[in-house]
């Protein structure tokens, strides 16, 4: 079982995921709000969904491809089918992850800062703690957690 926590502004809703089918629900909701220019920054230990969150959040937007994690690319971007583009305002999902980076220097040499909030696009951030004064107030934040003791 997992707790997720979805912080949007001052507002802070609580949910608890016994499986990777329901945490892909929980997201696609989510995702079902997201608009040109969000961000999505996931927090969580190794293994806890974040990645299985950003397919969630992909589907919602119709995207077919299949969703991996950008560990090792840091980044990848996925087109929006152009019926929910017009919609949604956004064109492009990407989806970063900066586990492997060390400060915000990094990310700015790697070239991902400048994609973080695009305004044709929707960001999903893994690992976002590394970013610091990178995201803005804006930014909904997602913590999935293994409750203690489990």
């Amino acid at each position: 079982m997992h707790t997720i926590t979805i912080t949007r502004g001052d507002s802070k809703q609580h949910f608890e995921s016994t499986s990777a089918a329901s945490t892909l629900a929980i997201a696609k909701k989510l995702g079902g709000t997201l608009r040109g220019g969000d961000i999505v920054a996931l927090f969580g230990d190794l293994g806890v969904g974040k990645t299985v969150f950003a397919k969630g959040i992909a589907s919602a937007l119709g995207i077919k491809e299949t969703v991996v994690s950008p560990t090792f690319v840091l980044m990848m971007r996925y087109r929006i089918p152009q019926k929910k583009e017009k919609k949604i305002h956004a064109r492009f999902l990407y989806h970063i992850d900066t586990y492997r980076l060390v400060g915000t220097r990094a990310i700015v040499d790697a070239g991902i800062a400048e994609h973080i909030g695009a305004p044709d696009a929707i960001t999903v951030i893994e690992w976002p703690d590394k970013l610091g004064q990178l995201l803005p107030k804006t930014t909904t934040y997602v913590s999935l957690a293994v409750p203690d003791g489990i």
